[in-house]
């Protein structure tokens, strides 16, 4: 572990411009023991250089003395590792804190041979593709898509994201889950693999086929739904627009139940939320939420219908 944590002291140094010539040498003779050091030392550059690109201003608004004590939290323990890591780090926040923010609070984008990854953690990412496709990328999501994609318009998905495909007949955008594919040519449209299969159609029309029977496929329009549960399709209609809530910040319920609230509370804010008594789950509500913080939310369950809540851990 300690060679692992020198390894990510050196590349740091060499990507805040930091290091000395004999640390070149020892940081050349790192990437070259193992193929994985050498993949660490890639990764590092091009999320730097897509930090570089992306978020030039995140440096301006960080509180280093703050940031220093949270961290210094992080490591009560005597953990080595963590430690180490945060140390090494540290050192060259200032410079260097942009990619700092990016590989422990938000996402990262990779390429792995020929396709590259963008990954979401703790937070709903936006992206254009090539072909100037919108995704909107849920937390703990993730996209994989050919490096030469104005050729083959085929994404896989893990997690769930709102897609606006750009027109073009001639090539189809097409969405692989585990199971399942969803094959658009010009349309915004909602997929969702975490737990069931769902397809929520907003403008256009996809097609939605078995990944083992091609033939077999479903034709959904603007306003269908569908859910896949133990390889049975349900196609419905609907006009729930709180299905992307964690995408607009809208949230709209029309004396809804609080078993349904908590659902899409889960979903949007991406915590867990535990019903202490099943009664409580009969209690109904109307309000409307626009880009409102959870614990805003939860102040107007509380006093429209007399709970109590409280937070346990994260």
């Amino acid at each position: 572990m300690p060679d692992n944590n020198k390894h990510i002291e050196l590349i740091i140094k060499h990507l805040a411009n930091e290091i000395t010539d004999s640390e070149k040498i020892q940081l050349q003779e790192l990437n070259s023991q193992n193929p994985e050091n050498l993949k660490l030392f890639d990764d590092y550059q091009k999320v730097w250089k897509y930090t570089e690109e992306k978020i030039p201003q995140v440096v301006q608004d960080i509180d280093l003395e703050q940031e220093w004590n949270k961290l210094q939290k992080l490591t009560n323990s005597n953990s080595y590792q963590k430690k180490a890591i945060v140390k090494s780090i540290w050192k060259y926040v200032a410079s260097v804190a942009a990619l700092v923010v990016l590989f422990v609070g938000l996402y990262f984008i990779f390429g792995t041979g020929k396709t590259n990854i963008l990954e979401s953690q703790n937070q709903v990412v936006e992206f254009q593709l090539p072909d100037n496709s919108h995704i909107t990328l849920n937390s703990n999501s993730k996209i994989e898509y050919p490096r030469d994609f104005e050729n083959n318009r085929t994404v896989n998905l893990k997690g769930d994201a709102y897609f606006v495909v750009e027109h073009n007949p001639q090539k189809p955008f097409i969405v692989k889950t585990e199971k399942y594919y969803v094959e658009v040519i010009g349309t915004e449209f909602y997929v969702n693999t975490t737990n069931e299969f769902e397809v929520i159609v907003n403008q256009g029309v996809v097609k939605v086929y078995s990944i083992e029977n091609k033939s077999d496929s479903t034709i959904l329009r603007a306003g269908d739904k569908i859910i896949a549960n133990n390889e049975q399709i349900e196609k419905t209609v609907t006009d729930n627009q709180n299905y992307i809530a964690w995408k607009t910040g809208k949230i709209i319920f029309t004396n809804t139940k609080l078993n349904e609230i908590v659902n899409v509370l889960q979903h949007t804010y991406n915590v867990e939320i535990i019903i202490s008594d099943n009664k409580l789950g009969e209690l109904q509500m109307t309000a409307s939420f626009d880009n409102q913080t959870l614990e805003s939310v939860f102040k107007v369950l509380e006093e429209t219908l007399d709970l109590k809540i409280t937070k346990q851990g994260q």
